[in-house]
């Protein structure tokens, strides 16, 4: 457990002072990604999942060994604006582009491994979702986490997740551990 609360206490301070360095959170799910939950067991090493098409984390799923892609952009950038006009938030240019990006990773990773990748046939991903991680939502109304919740519900195969949630989930995670541990020590 002192080996996971470490690692949170490094997500949390890189977050803390302002981190935007993609490539830091990148390495850093590489050596801990328990922190995607426990409905994944592993990440792979390959990252190509097609010609030209190379995501952040390829995983596998425990239910059913499928893989699922999660793509990380950085924790600096907005998912969400105002709309005045309509009353109403919708995404941000950037993260527009990151739905764009995971639509058409989706399309190849289902397409190259639905049966296998070529060259890792033990890699297949049939019908795959992605989770983008992107920008921060400490500090936001309910009214932001409303809409964020509500803008993922009519997206179909991907969801989008904030630094600050994969922090909590991390979190929430490691709770659970520590309360089974210690049920068991008694």
């Amino acid at each position: 457990m002192t080996t996971l609360r470490r690692a949170i206490k490094e997500f949390e301070t890189a977050l803390a002072a302002g981190n935007e360095n993609e490539i830091f959170f990148q390495k850093w799910l590489e050596s801990q990604s328990w922190a995607f939950g426990n409905a994944y067991t592993f990440r792979d090493e390959v990252r190509a999942i097609a010609l030209g098409d190379q995501v952040d984390h390829l995983v596998k799923h425990t239910a059913h060994g499928l893989r699922d892609i999660f793509e990380l952009k950085r924790p600096d950038s907005r998912l969400l604006l105002w709309d005045n006009d309509h009353r109403s938030y919708y995404w941000s240019a950037e993260t527009s582009h990151a739905i764009g990006q995971c639509h058409r990773y989706l399309d190849a990773l289902h397409d190259e491994a639905r049966n296998g990748l070529r060259d890792n046939p033990d890699i297949v991903a049939y019908h795959p979702r992605a989770f983008i991680i992107q920008g921060r939502s400490a500090g936001w109304s309910q009214a932001q986490l409303n809409a964020l919740h509500g803008l993922n519900s009519r997206l179909h195969g991907i969801q989008i997740m904030t630094y600050d949630q994969l922090l909590a989930q991390a979190n929430r995670l490691l709770d659970t551990l520590s309360t089974e541990t210690h049920a068991h020590a008694d």
